[in-house]
This record gives structure tokens, C-alpha cells and sequence, in this order.
């Protein structure tokens, strides 16, 4: 499963030791600007990076959400905010916000741009999706395809377990990243199961009341210890 991290359960602070993250100082955790909730990962002055693994696939799908206030006018051309996806060490897909466009890890040489003038100081969408089949890779920005399955300049990988957030900036330019999610990640719906000797369904989480079974909705999960009912949290 790729990165999975809202952010939230982080303090105002420097990013690095927060979760997954492995980060320079330029990376912090703040509360002004963010996509949902109260918490948005930020960088700016400097050129920096910060580093999350994952549980390592050779196919898979990574979606997050980037925010920059650079139009490739008010900061110099160099000013960027790059997201890589790595196998180990070795960047094998990456997508950047340069110069006002979108640009994209290409087979050959160099960036392709996958978007000519993106909007500034709003949260942007973006999905990458990868496979071992043919080593392809394609972009989705909010949510419409815009580079279908291509080779990329990293080659073949095994498998991709890092995500690498990097920034050059200068003149206060400032990149935001916020809520990480694998579309393949199961929910609980999806893994809360009951076999009807035909199909998987839905199971209905019922409670012991002590003299019937009820519906738990949304009321305390509990566990009966022998004795007594207690909160599940609490029991540890």
C-alpha cells in the first residue's frame, strides 16, 4: 500500500520525525494553510527534501494533494516543488511544479510538461499510477487523465516503497502538500466480511446487550474480558 498520511496527528513543527517522514529543516508541519483538517505539510526559502516509505508495490497508485504560490513569474524559473516516487534510493517516477507548468519525468532527456499554466495558491489533485507489466506510469490532475500509461526516464523497477518530496525556492516562494491516500487501500467496509456460502457480504457488527444481540452502530466498541464489558480502547 502506498502512502497513507493526513497529516493531522502531527504538531506545528519541523516535519522530520513525524510518522514516516525523514526530513530536511526546510520541511514543516503547519496549521494556515490545508487541504481538509488542521494540518498541511510546507516548504520554502530552501532547497531541501523530505523522505516517507511505504509497503513496497510494483503496481500501485498514489494520490495526494500539492498547493504552490509560484506562477513561474513572481519567483525565478528554478523555483520548484518535485514529487518522486522512488524504488529504494533511485527515482523511478516524479512530477514537478516549475516555471507555472506541470512537468513530468519523460522517457528521454529533460521534463515533459504534462500541463502549460496551472492555478496558483489552490489545491490540486494529482494521482499517479504505476505498473510492472510494461514499467509504464500515468498522471491524473484532479482527476482527469492527462498523460496516459508511458515509460518513464527511471526505467524498470521491482517495486516502489518511497515517496521524496523536494523544493527549490527562493524569495519566500512556498510549496504545500496534504492528505496522502492509496485508492487501493481497503476500507473498513471492505474488509469487514461474512461469507453466506456464496458470496462475501457486508457483516453487520453487532453487540451482546445481555440478552440480544444489537446493532453496534456508532456506540462503543466493547470486549468481554470474562467478567465484564469493557471499552475496547481502554483494555488496550
Amino acid at each position: 500500500m502506498s502512502l497513507v498520511d493526513n497529516i493531522e496527528a502531527y504538531g506545528v513543527n519541523g516535519l522530520n520525525g513525524n510518522g514516516p517522514w525523514t526530513a530536511g529543516g526546510d520541511f514543516s508541519v503547519q496549521a494556515g494553510v490545508t487541504k481538509t483538517g488542521n494540518r498541511a505539510i510546507m516548504a520554502d526559502i530552501d532547497s531541501d527534501s523530505a523522505d516517507a516509505g511505504f509497503a513496497a508495490e510494483g503496481d500501485g497508485k498514489q494520490v495526494f494533494y500539492f498547493r504552490t504560490d509560484e506562477d513561474g513569474t513572481t519567483n525565478p524559473p528554478a523555483t520548484y516543488g518535485e514529487t518522486n516516487l522512488r524504488e529504494g534510493v533511485n527515482t523511478k517516477i516524479a512530477l514537478k511544479f516549475q516555471g507555472g507548468d506541470i512537468l513530468i519525468y519523460g522517457a528521454a532527456a529533460g521534463w515533459d510538461t504534462l500541463i502549460a499554466g496551472h492555478a496558483v495558491n489552490t489545491w490540486i489533485k494529482i494521482e499517479i499510477q504505476w505498473r510492472t507489466s510494461d514499467n509504464k506510469v500515468r498522471f491524473f490532475i484532479d482527476d482527469n487523465l492527462e498523460q496516459d500509461w508511458m515509460a518513464s526516464r527511471g526505467l524498470a523497477w521491482t517495486n516502489i516503497d518511497t515517496i521524496r518530496l523536494g523544493v527549490s525556492t527562493v524569495a519566500g516562494a512556498k510549496s504545500y502538500w496534504d492528505d496522502f491516500s492509496d485508492p487501493n487501500a481497503p476500507t473498513f467496509d471492505a474488509i469487514l466480511k461474512r461469507w453466506t456460502g456464496a458470496a462475501w457480504v457486508k457483516a453487520l457488527l453487532k453487540r451482546w446487550s445481555g440478552a440480544a444481540w444489537k446493532d453496534q452502530d456508532d456506540e462503543q466498541l466493547k470486549y468481554y474480558d470474562g467478567a465484564a464489558w469493557k471499552d475496547v480502547d481502554a483494555g488496550g
